[in-house]
């Protein structure tokens, strides 16, 4: 199925996740019904009755729940799931990549003082300087884009490495997009699609992003008085 998606294919991936669907994998298709561009499809698929029988109320249900929020443009959906699997007793590193994604939720609904709270716990998430850190640190301004992706480079091991490079992307897309520079933010979530790092999160919400943000400016948020995204050099406006 992987291999049909790096190939361009994405009705043959499609078919065979429909045969790993009749095997009783609803997730599953979920998933694969979102790499094909049916996100719509994809979450009615995952909120469905047996769905919610089968898959278990941990934190993985959660972040797959609010990723497929997010791509069908339900960011206050999204957010209030990431928020009720923030109960969960996690690791540092999947808390860290919880409030990373809470993050995006917060700017897709326009509220960036939020989403900077949400980078700043998830930076604060673990005493140790480890992945994913290095995007939070992106976000916050404290490093830059260039940075980031030198250290995700740096990973030994291939398979992290290829996600890493995606997870830098997307994030630095969104912070080109708030900033305005839209191309800039095109190029970035082009260059994460470009890793065919099809099982990350990250390349799924910068396929999202690419179609719903590639050429529209940022939404004003409504419960707050306007922010002057432009001219600012590092981290969320």
């Amino acid at each position: 199925e992987q291999a049909f998606m790096i190939l361009g294919s994405a009705e043959d991936a499609l078919e065979q996740s429909v045969c790993l669907f009749l095997g009783g994998s609803h997730r599953h298709l979920a998933r694969t019904l979102a790499l094909a561009g049916q996100r719509e499809d994809a979450y009615r698929m995952f909120l469905n009755d047996e769905l919610r029988a089968e898959v278990p109320d941990n934190d993985n249900h959660g972040r797959e729940k609010a990723l497929l929020c997010l791509v069908s443009n339900r960011p206050e959906e999204a957010r209030d799931s990431l928020a009720a699997a923030g109960n969960i007793d996690i690791s540092p590193e999947r808390e860290r990549y919880r409030l990373m994604l809470l993050g995006v939720a917060e700017i897709e609904a326009g509220r960036i003082p939020a989403a900077k709270t949400a980078f700043a716990a998830a930076l604060a998430a673990d005493r140790e300087d480890r992945w994913p850190a290095p995007l939070a640190k992106l976000l916050l301004g404290q490093k830059s884009l260039a940075e980031v992706v030198t250290e995700a480079q740096s990973c030994t091991s291939s398979f992290l490495r290829k996600d890493r490079l995606c997870e830098a992307h997307c994030y630095g897309g969104y912070l080109a997009w708030l900033k305005g520079a839209k191309q800039e933010a095109a190029d970035a979530w082009k260059a994460a699609l470009a890793t065919n790092s099809l099982m990350s999160d990250e390349w799924l919400l910068s396929a999202w992003a690419l179609d719903a943000h590639g050429g529209a400016a940022p939404r004003s948020p409504s419960q707050q008085t306007s922010l002057d995204i432009q001219g600012h050099d590092t981290g969320l406006p």
